[in-house]
């Protein structure tokens, strides 16, 4: 495994994801650059990359418990809660954002919408129980 960091996020994905995580220090790597090549190879944009990085960060910092020894505290609780907000800000970065739609608003839609053969057609509809037969 191998960590790496140029100072130039505009050098590389890999630099640009680290430097949207704050993972540019070189005696405290948090991911390895195998784990954010592997991100950048399983999503579309940078930006999506560095949130399914940072979840695993998220992850791997819940994993590990608040210590003491001695006077020395260690508070991973922190750093979770810390990633956990940075993902929320690289969710909406990313443009993940689900907007809902609501079809057959307008006339136009509506008639698209009963025309297109491909999307499934309402169980009900207006005029399903006239007899054609005697109108």
């Amino acid at each position: 495994m191998t960590w790496t960091y140029s100072g130039d996020p505009s050098s590389s994905e890999k630099d640009a994801i680290r430097f949207k995580l704050g993972d540019i220090i070189s005696t405290d790597p948090i991911l390895q650059d195998e784990e954010i090549n592997y991100t950048i190879s399983t999503n579309s944009s940078i930006d999506d990359a560095a949130y399914a990085a940072c979840v695993s960060i998220v992850a791997k910092f819940s994993r590990l418990a608040d210590k003491t020894v001695g006077k020395v505290k260690i508070y991973y609780s922190q750093r979770v809660a810390h990633y956990q907000a940075l993902a929320d800000t690289l969710w909406l970065n990313a443009g993940i954002v689900i907007t809902p739609y609501a079809g057959g608003t307008s006339v136009a839609d509506k008639a698209a919408m009963e025309s297109d053969n491909s999307i499934v057609q309402p169980a009900f509809k207006k005029g399903m129980m006239d007899n054609h037969r005697y109108i």
